[in-house]
């Protein structure tokens, strides 16, 4: 008799340390992570970026890309959004953009040296950017930026790299052209470079 009952007291005792294990590894999720379980947080209060790092604290904020920015379609025009915007990517350029508004009036000019064909040249207070465009005449319209055309777009973009020169195999959308200002679009391939701008300024006083 006593045998039976020490077994039984020994299976009963059992099955209670079982009904208590398997409860507290049930109950275990329920209880909140303390900060050393929890994953790691980014920390809010570090330092923000400085949008003015070293390495281009002297460049003027025209001539500073903008991060990632997309350049227009292959054969789309830009839009306008001041004396003068430009795209850039290809190469080591990548997602250029950059937008003048102040126009240098010492350097830029409008020369006509034999009509109806004149020339537009565009530099700018705020961007290293500079834009130098010719025209057969000023009727607003499309052109070919062919070898051998009378339309040409030379550029010169200023980033991290240089790119200057005649655009080619693109287009010239001309808005506007009197003997003082030119609203013009255009966009071309400079040396695997592919460059979209666009021109709306008085150039010449």
């Amino acid at each position: 008799m006593v045998p039976a009952l020490a077994a039984l007291a020994r299976f009963a005792l059992g099955g209670a340390v079982a009904a208590l294990v398997d409860c507290s590894s049930t109950a275990a999720p329920a209880t909140p992570a303390t900060p050393a379980d929890a994953a790691p947080a980014v920390d809010a209060s570090g330092p923000e970026p400085d949008a003015t790092s070293p390495a281009d604290a002297g460049a003027p904020d025209a001539a500073r890309p903008d991060a990632a920015v997309p350049p227009p379609g292959p054969t789309s025009f830009p839009a306008f959004e001041g004396g003068l915007v430009l795209y850039a990517n290809g190469g080591k350029f990548f997602g250029y953009k950059a937008v003048a508004k102040s126009v240098d009036a010492d350097a830029s000019k409008v020369d006509a040296p034999t009509p109806p064909s004149v020339a537009y040249y565009a530099y700018f207070d705020d961007s290293a950017n500079r834009v130098v465009i010719a025209l057969p005449n000023r009727t607003p319209g499309t052109l070919d930026l062919a070898s051998g055309e009378p339309a040409k777009v030379d550029v010169l973009v200023v980033g991290d790299e240089r790119a200057e020169g005649l655009l080619t195999g693109g287009k010239l959308e001309v808005v506007e052209a009197t003997d003082k200002k030119l609203r013009a679009r255009f966009y071309g391939d400079l040396g695997g470079v592919k460059v979209h701008g666009a021109l709306d300024a008085v150039l010449s006083p």
